[in-house]
């Protein structure tokens, strides 16, 4: 019977891997050591090389994880527009669309507040790592929230596929 890995052990078993290899395995070595062909080694490592644990946490129930990210346009007359959708990655429902020209930290807290209130709160919340989401008043409210923050690496979408499918599709289909 084959064995089953997590997207957690895959990621952790790669981590391992990474320092084998800088200290001058070769990869079949590697990933005999791993208990894995070297195929698989292969694949994982495409599928999540250069991933950190934290990135891979999945949502498993409604409420689990939510993302948010902002887009941006802009307008007939050149002005901007800025959007951030909030999207529970279980169930991909767009829980929340903010529209302003310009959107805070206090607003990004005033937007959460109303969607806690109204859909409860998520166990984690998964943002990439600009001013708006890693700004102190935001960490510390959701911080006395009780809700834990899950960063994904700069440059690295994938980690956020969920918020970032709704994205490419709300510009596809509305702006």
């Amino acid at each position: 019977m084959k064995k089953r890995h997590t997207p957690e052990q895959i990621v952790r078993m790669l981590r391992q891997a990474d320092a084998e290899l800088a200290a001058g395995a070769s990869a079949p070595e590697v990933a005999k050591t791993l208990g894995i062909s070297d195929a698989t080694f292969h694949r994982w490592r495409n599928l999540y090389g250069g991933m950190k644990v934290g990135a891979m946490k999945r949502a498993t129930h409604l409420n689990h994880v939510w993302s948010y990210a902002f887009v941006v346009n802009l307008t007939e007359d050149g002005r901007r527009l800025k959007m951030m959708p909030v999207v529970d990655e279980y169930s991909r429902e767009c829980l929340s669309i903010e529209v302003e020209r310009s959107i805070t930290a206090e607003e990004v807290v005033s937007t959460l507040t109303y969607l806690f209130c109204r859909r409860g709160k998520p166990a984690f919340i998964r943002s990439d790592n600009g001013p708006e989401f890693i700004a102190r008043a935001i960490k510390q409210w959701l911080e006395i929230s009780g809700v834990r923050t899950l960063h994904i690496e700069a440059g690295s979408p994938w980690e956020s596929a969920y918020s970032e499918t709704f994205i490419s599709r709300f510009s596809d289909e509305l702006l």
